[in-house]
């Protein structure tokens, strides 16, 4: 017997046969990059969490029941953001990922990667 598909959501591995009704490019959380090295970006995480939970049940209550995240890492991605929004509203969310492609010497690497030192990367 076939194992039926399922994605995995913020609350786990869900059947595709009940993503119900999707939105498939919406960013829940998202910042400018390198945002990792600006000391003037506050990011409160119960504050903006709460926002995305109340965000979340007012479209799941028009209907919505899953949203594909694509946000890359150099978009401040955080999963267990996207986790705790999806836990505290029931909104499945998929939390895809990817990096933005780069051309020259420093082609495809993420912003994260070239503002850390060797050492930081080892580990």
């Amino acid at each position: 017997m076939a194992k039926a598909a399922s994605v995995q959501t913020g609350l786990g591995p869900l059947p595709t046969t009940q993503l119900g009704p999707t939105f498939s490019h919406e960013h829940i959380l998202i910042a400018p990059t390198g945002y990792e090295s600006d000391p003037n970006l506050k990011f409160e995480y119960e504050t903006m969490m709460l926002q995305g939970v109340n965000l979340m049940k007012e479209l799941k209550a028009t209907g919505i029941a899953s949203i594909i995240d694509p946000a890359p890492m150099d978009l401040g991605r955080r999963v267990e953001f996207l986790a705790d929004v999806a836990e505290g509203s029931g909104m499945n969310i998929i939390c895809s990922t990817g990096v933005y492609f780069e051309s020259g010497p420093f082609a495809g690497l993420p912003t994260y990667y070239k503002s850390r030192r060797p050492e930081e990367l080892e580990a």
